[in-house]
């Protein structure tokens, strides 16, 4: 059995030397690989070569599992001398400004999940937990959510998302448990998770796509009791201000930047003004990291009015 889970383990990393067993053992590994994932409620078989394999299981090791789910999409990774290129169930997906395989994989799962649920809401918005209490961190583009969120659970938070959160018409949360997109900007913040040097996770030029499991053990969650919803905004050396937000606002607030509120309609102001009407709802601007943390925690133990 030991020497079955060592040919095993070579088989996904190839050729190397053994030093438990005084040995060198080359295994010929096909031209494509096979990785099964499970991402809340979307489920994959990503097919790529082995090299870029390698890459998306350092990234997606919380959400791997060991065989494929009946009707799970398949997701192909090709080059040819035009680029990569990435097809979900045959439809191949145009990269954009997604150069490096790995971005266009996130791009496309995340894209491909919402296409699956298409009577939820989908928040973009990171979640993560406290005593299965959870935090919805929302904000536009350029506001610090993933740098946040990753300070989050660095501070001891439990991850459920950084990018996307469904929401039915019963109000049940659907989070998409991605890694974490920690921008290049951030880098110099969070040195100690550089995938280069600690083997967890991969690394573009764009971002680093760390696992919770990266920057905290056993930090990946799967449901949480939402309790407070924070509209982000960072500016540099702006001082702590918290403020509280109407219901009815911040439902607006949300689905001005939904990826689908135009689909779902009227549906969706109904979901996201039930959700705000069950949770406390604050604009947070800050400048530091580290009061702005301490300030949520105690948001989120005080008692809703």
């Amino acid at each position: 059995p030991r020497l079955k889970h060592r040919f095993d383990h070579i088989q996904a990393i190839g050729s190397q030397p053994s030093e438990r067993y005084g040995c060198r053992v080359s295994v010929d590994l096909p031209d494509r690989v096979e990785t099964h994932v499970c991402l809340g409620d979307f489920e994959a078989t990503i097919v790529a070569t082995p090299a870029v394999t390698r890459e998306i299981r350092a990234a997606l090791v919380d959400v791997t599992k060991d065989r494929p789910v009946q009707g799970a999409a398949r997701i192909e990774i090709s080059s040819d001398a035009d680029g990569d290129h990435v097809a979900a169930d045959g439809r191949i997906w145009r990269p954009g400004a997604f150069k490096e395989p790995i971005d266009q994989l996130m791009h496309v799962l995340l894209r491909s999940a919402l296409d699956i649920e298409p009577d939820r809401l989908h928040l973009h918005a990171g979640l993560v937990a406290s005593d299965g209490l959870g935090v919805l961190i929302a904000g536009y583009p350029g506001s610090g959510k993933s740098t946040f969120i990753t300070a989050l659970v660095k501070a001891g938070y439990d991850y459920l998302t950084d990018e996307s959160v469904g929401v039915d018409r019963a109000g049940r949360l659907t989070p998409f448990p991605k890694p974490i997109s920690v921008l290049q900007g951030s880098h110099s913040m969070f040195t100690q998770f550089d995938p280069g040097h600690t083997g967890l996770g991969a690394a573009t030029e764009l971002a680093w796509y760390l696992p919770a499991s990266a920057i905290r053990t056993n930090s990946l969650a799967h449901v949480a009791e939402p309790r407070l919803l924070v509209f982000l905004r960072h500016e540099r050396n702006a001082p702590l201000e918290v403020e509280d937000l109407e219901p009815a606002h911040a439902a607006r607030l949300l689905l001005s930047d939904s990826a689908d509120s135009e689909r779902i309609g009227i549906d969706g102001l109904h979901i996201a003004a039930h959700l705000c009407a069950r949770v406390r709802c604050v604009s947070m601007r800050y400048g530091a990291l580290a009061p702005a943390i301490s300030a949520i925690g105690t948001l989120n133990r005080d008692k809703p009015d």
